[in-house]
């Protein structure tokens, strides 16, 4: 299995009632179809053979005997295909009836399921034909082959040396899953108003509590129409979101994509979550690899901002509620009315005082309480500098200017370092030489002082160790640079009539680029762009959320990246570029675990965190070469 990825597909045939050779014909079209897709499990909806509305057709020898041989010439047919298919049809048996579904690839019957609770849905009354499959599972013959058959089987699907779990459900049964990594739906339910939502609602919230992946396959046109329609849904959902979907009564018949078993394996084994465990019966299915070929699955490359405008909209507005309930809350515990920030007119230092300004309107606190420090140094320029002024003015903070220059001047001296020499201690001690000046400030206050530092920062190290590291108290820390610029144009769009001014500034300090501004200007104009010298924040972005949030190899990483960065998606990386990257990443991440094991408090407002105190803990002493030499195995030019 490639890193984990699995593809799956769901697929509503038309058919024709009572006429199991004629549908064979349409479900081997399609299974034909699925293959050259390099579909590895296809599913069909339930009685899918004969069609779902025969009524008491069901009871009729001739129906039966035709369907067990429609399905013995699509076993046959699947000997020169690679594609595990589940196809539903009803099984006589020990003089009852049951709604079943095969399982079967290679040229083999592997095993059938069948119904465990028939009843009245949709439309069809299977009460009234069939009957309870049995928990305990027995074995049977059918289509030439002795298969263990039950209500409660378990696939154990093998593609080269990882094996996940597989069973089939029909309908909404909520049947304990034992566990399953994948969970196959087969259904016939007649359309009415509102089924097809309550049905993806059902898949999002069964896939996310469960982290694992649930494909629906709905019986469609063809099916009789004597008191309903049938839609033919199709969906496939993972973790908690709908990946494909078929919509009702579309030409589309086939609907596939990737899912991926690692990162549902990397969830459950963080969360750990308690699915009934049912009595089962596994039954080992090996399954072809996946041919190599390009992902058929989208990758978003902004992990941590929502696509949907909607969605987004709410995130962001949730994010700054909990920056502003965070800060308010450490007011109120410490008693202190008063904060101190450095304001340089870039981003993080923004966001940090649109922050402040809530917590303080929260509070119902002057503003004036909130004391914005800005201080040049020998790379401010006068764009940044003046935003400061005009962000203080416009938010109604204060502002005091206190220049940095002779002090780290005459701290150069002490230490006898040449001023000239533009190194790391030219850099750094004028971070320090900041956080001195804000901490004495905040004592001479009783003010907390208010930290900027955000989450792509702390992944990469790029603070001062004892500088703009140290804070009394962080609101941007888990907020990665990415989002961070959407919290700053949300919060934009969101004054542009209740303060217009602040909103045109909030856009300037987003058309800035990100720098440090530690080394001398040219020309009036930033010389130090923080992303020219570590790298684009989106790739680290990229690669930090995939790291901590699922923990995938490098290799991962980089297939992931390969299909993210592309001109379909406005932001194209070329290979050479990512693995780049990707290893200054994991280079970085690994060395400065030292500043994130003393980094101050913050409120979490995401899935990825880098606290110490229980978002990541790990040790400063950690080696990256195994991760490293998963990225040496990369051909960024195959």
């Amino acid at each position: 299995m490639a890193h984990g990825f699995f593809r799956v597909a769901a697929a509503a045939p038309t058919v024709r009632i009572a006429d199991p050779p004629r549908n064979a014909e349409a479900i081997l079209k399609e299974i034909e179809a699925a293959d050259k897709l390099d579909v590895q499990f296809l599913l069909f909806p339930e009685a899918v053979l004969t069609g779902a509305t025969c009524g008491d057709l069901f009871f009729q020898q001739p129906l039966l005997n035709a369907a067990e041989e429609a399905l013995c010439k699509l076993i046959k047919a699947t000997e020169r295909v690679r594609t595990l298919i589940c196809a539903g049809f009803p099984l006589p048996l020990g003089g009852r009836l049951y709604n079943a579904a095969a399982v079967f690839g290679n040229g083999r019957l592997y095993g059938i399921c069948g119904e465990r609770d028939p009843r009245s849905v949709g439309g069809i009354d299977r009460s009234r034909y069939f009957s309870s499959a049995p928990e305990e599972p027995q074995t049977v013959s059918v289509a030439g082959f002795s298969v263990p058959f039950g209500s409660r089987l378990i696939f154990d699907l093998k593609v080269d040396d990882e094996t996940f779990p597989m069973t089939i459900v029909f309908g909404d049964d909520p049947q304990p899953t034992a566990g399953a990594l994948l969970l196959a739906r087969p259904f016939a339910a007649a359309e009415i108003a509102g089924a097809a939502e309550f049905r993806r609602s059902v898949a999002v919230a069964e896939s996310g509590l469960t982290h694992s992946v649930c494909v629906y396959a709905g019986s469609g046109r063809g099916e009789s129409t004597g008191d309903a329609v049938f839609g033919g849904g199709c969906l496939i959902a993972e973790n908690g979101s709908i990946l494909r979907e078929r919509s009702l009564f579309d030409d589309e018949v086939l609907v596939s994509v990737d899912v991926d078993f690692q990162r549902l394996t990397a969830d459950r084994q963080k969360n750990r979550p308690r699915s009934a465990e049912a009595t089962s019966f596994c039954i080992p299915v090996e399954c072809p690899p996946r041919r190599a070929g390009t992902l058929m699955r989208r990758v978003s490359p902004y992990p941590f901002v929502p696509a949907d405008k909607d969605e987004r909209a709410r995130r962001c507005r949730l994010i700054l509620r909990l920056q502003t309930e965070g800060l308010a809350q450490r007011l109120r515990q410490t008693r202190i009315g008063s904060v101190v920030l450095g304001l340089s007119g870039g981003l993080d230092s923004t966001l940090a005082l649109l922050a402040a300004v809530s917590a303080f309107d929260l509070l119902r606190l002057p503003k004036t309480n909130i004391v914005c420090l800005t201080m040049p140094g020998f790379g401010t320029t006068d764009h940044t500098k003046n935003n400061a002024f005009a962000l203080a003015q416009a938010a109604g903070v204060s502002l005091k200017e206190i220049p940095i220059k002779e002090a780290t001047a005459l701290h150069f001296k002490d230490i006898g370092h040449d001023p000239s020499v533009t190194d790391a201690v030219y850099e750094n001690a004028q971070a320090r030489e900041r956080t001195q000046v804000l901490m004495d400030t905040a004592n001479g206050l009783n003010a907390l002082v208010l930290g900027t530092g955000d989450l792509s920062e702390a992944a990469l190290g790029w603070a001062t160790f004892n500088g703009d590291h140290m804070a009394m108290y962080g609101v941007n820390a888990s907020i990665p640079k990415t989002l961070m610029r959407e919290l700053v144009r949300f919060s934009a769009e969101s004054l542009q009539t209740e303060n217009p001014q602040l909103a045109q500034l909030l856009t300037d300090v987003l058309n800035t680029p990100v720098s440090p501004e530690l080394l001398p200007p040219k020309d009036g104009k930033i010389v130090q762009e923080t992303e020219a010298l570590v790298g684009p924040y989106e790739l680290h972005d990229f690669f930090l959320y995939y790291t901590v949030r699922f923990g995938f190899s490098p290799e991962k990483i980089f297939t992931l990246a390969q299909a993210a960065f592309t001109e379909e998606n406005g932001c194209p990386r070329n290979p050479v570029e990512i693995r780049r990257w990707l290893e200054i990443f994991f280079r970085r991440f690994f060395s400065q675990q030292f500043k994130r094991n003393c980094s101050p408090e913050a409120p979490r407002v995401g899935s990825v965190s880098l606290s110490p105190r229980g978002g990541w803990l790990m040790p400063s002493d950690a080696e990256a070469a195994v991760w490293l030499d998963g990225i040496g195995k990369i051909d960024a030019n195959a």
